[in-house]
């Protein structure tokens, strides 16, 4: 224990506990951790070596064997195929053996080549052995492809008998029989190990979890120790201490459990000895904090008074505001239509001016064309006394006309009564007589042209005597229209400067609900200033009144005498 500045006794530290441990003891969390490690690397190293090594040696093993097999049953083949050509008679097929002969001689080649090529190089007498067999093997094949050709039994006995066939066929054979015992019997060596290392493997397996097993029972039964040790000083018995056992990191963990303890111990008088000054303090706060809140209450009250004549007024000139943007849009649209009817008032002064000239000159012209009208009337009569003298012509004319034709007609008879002395004055008779019936036809053509000219001349003179009255109605109807426009004229032109005076009172009214507007938003933005101070007063004084309310309620609820009372 140390002795503190108070003079009361202090707890020593938890480190200085930890550096009580001697230095020497074994970890025993590093020996688990260390041995598990172990047998877990040794098990994954069988499974490896199973996985890559033992298992692909096992599968070239029984895939030599089975090439060698097969090699055997086909030298089998070749032999029997040679001996079959010995003795089948000239007469019978003989090509389909000798093709088959010598297919099997080609690939039973290639089978050796691929055993010799195949075959490890352990044992090495097997793998001479079998590489003696093919060197035989090349010269024997040169023979039964001789064999194989032959056509004739007789040779084909002859070449068996003298090529020491049997021989070298046995030979090869004893070879091709020892690789695949030799694979056989590795192979059957190779399983056995196989099954002994998985073997190994599965009991490192077990020994890993008989460890672990071992090692989890004890470390949980003495860390369950600790838990009903810590247990007990949970529910306020900080005499409990934890058993010692044993010289490994939960042996340190318990002895730091146990100065825990009693540290916590040591504390809980001195906080209880300080409780009893903190429960003083507290009355004296909770004196304070009555005070606090009658005070807030107060004052949240004023300020929220204050807040709601704050928003109301807010409101008040919100809506004036709208109003008065309202009376300067109509005040704007009043000057804008103002300002319309002075330009329309001064565009139809104009108007009018014009129209009163063009009145005058109207009534100019309806004069010049009541005079024209007249003039033509004159001519019409005129024209109509000269067309009756013209009719009493062509009566006369006419009747030279019908003269004529008579006294034609009468040459014609006196000239036919003279005879041959009379053909030329008939001939002019004739002639004269024609001239009369075409001045007659002109006469009745012309009488009909003047008949019709002396309608058209009467039908004139009716249309110039209407149009004449008409120009005299005309001439008065504009008299009284040049009258009006006078008048018209006069109004607009006071119109004209009523509608001046009336945009010059718009555009200062205009102006002046401008200034009014300005004013009031002025005023909206000063009452919402105002608003948002008495708002954020109104907060705050409600956080006080809070912060006093709970403050009173922490005091007067014995919170702190009950925690004085209760166990850490």
């Amino acid at each position: 224990m140390n002795k503190g500045h108070s003079g009361e006794t202090q707890p020593a530290p938890l480190n200085a506990k930890a550096r009580n441990i001697p230095a020497q003891r074994k970890s025993l969390a590093g020996m688990m951790s260390f041995t598990v490690l172990v047998l877990l690397l040794l098990s994954v190293a069988v499974t490896l070596y199973m996985k890559f090594v033992m298992d692909p040696r096992v599968q070239n093993f029984n895939q030599v064997r089975q090439q060698a097999s097969q090699a055997e049953s086909r030298l089998w083949r070749i032999g029997y195929l040679s001996n079959r050509l010995a003795w089948i008679s000239e007469t019978q097929p003989r090509s389909e053996l000798q093709g088959e002969l010598i297919r099997n001689l080609e690939t039973f080649s290639q089978e050796l080549n691929n055993l010799a090529s195949a075959i490890p190089m352990d044992p090495i007498e097997v793998k001479n052995e079998l590489d003696l067999s093919y060197v035989l093997w090349i010269g024997f094949k040169t023979d039964l492809d001789r064999l194989a050709r032959m056509d004739s039994p007789e040779d084909v006995k002859n070449v068996l008998a003298t090529a020491d066939v049997e021989r070298r066929f046995r030979r090869i054979l004893e070879g091709i029989t020892s690789a695949a015992s030799s694979m056989s019997i590795l192979t059957e060596q190779t399983s056995r190990d196989s099954s002994a290392l998985s073997t190994s493997g599965y009991m490192v397996f077990m020994s890993i979890l008989l460890w672990v097993l071992i090692l989890s029972r004890t470390v949980t039964s003495r860390i369950k120790i600790l838990h009903e040790a810590a247990q007990e000083v949970t529910r306020g018995d900080f005499e409990t201490r934890a058993p010692v056992i044993g010289n490994d990191e939960i042996t340190g963990l318990a002895e730091a459990f146990n100065a825990m303890t009693e540290r916590i111990e040591i504390q809980l008088d001195a906080e209880r000895k300080a409780r009893h000054q903190v429960e003083e303090v507290l009355r004296a706060l909770s004196e304070t904090a009555d005070g606090l809140a009658g005070a807030a209450s107060e004052i949240l009250a004023a300020t929220s008074q204050q807040a709601a004549a704050a928003a109301e007024e807010a409101a008040a000139v919100q809506e004036t505001s709208v109003t008065v943007e309202e009376l300067k849009q109509v005040a704007t649209l009043s000057a804008q239509k103002a300002g319309t009817v002075a330009t329309l008032a001064q565009q139809s002064e104009e108007v009018t001016l014009s129209g009163r000239e063009a009145v005058d000159r109207s009534v100019e012209g309806m004069g010049r064309i009541r005079d024209h009208v007249q003039a033509l009337a004159a001519s019409m009569q005129r024209l109509s006394e000269q067309t009756q003298a013209v009719g009493e012509i062509i009566s006369t004319v006419q009747d030279l006309a019908e003269q004529s034709n008579m006294l034609a007609v009468n040459a014609a008879i006196e000239a036919a009564r003279a005879g041959e002395h009379g053909f030329g004055f008939s001939v002019v008779a004739n002639e004269v007589r024609s001239l009369a019936e075409q001045s007659r036809q002109a006469t009745v053509q012309v009488r009909s042209i003047l008949g019709e000219i002396q309608k058209a001349v009467t039908a004139a003179l009716g249309n110039t005597d209407a149009g004449t009255r008409s120009v005299e109605a005309g001439v008065d109807l504009v008299n009284r229209a040049g009258e009006v426009i006078r008048s018209l004229t006069d109004t607009i032109s006071h119109s004209s400067n009523a509608a001046s005076q009336i945009r010059a009172s718009s555009d200062q009214h205009a102006a002046g609900v401008e200034q009014i507007a300005q004013a009031i938003a002025a005023i909206h933005d000063a009452s919402v200033q105002a608003l948002e101070s008495t708002r954020q007063t109104e907060r705050a004084a409600r956080v006080l009144n809070d912060m006093s309310t709970s403050l009173k309620s922490m005091l007067g609820s014995g919170d702190f005498n009950r925690e004085a009372n209760e166990p850490i």
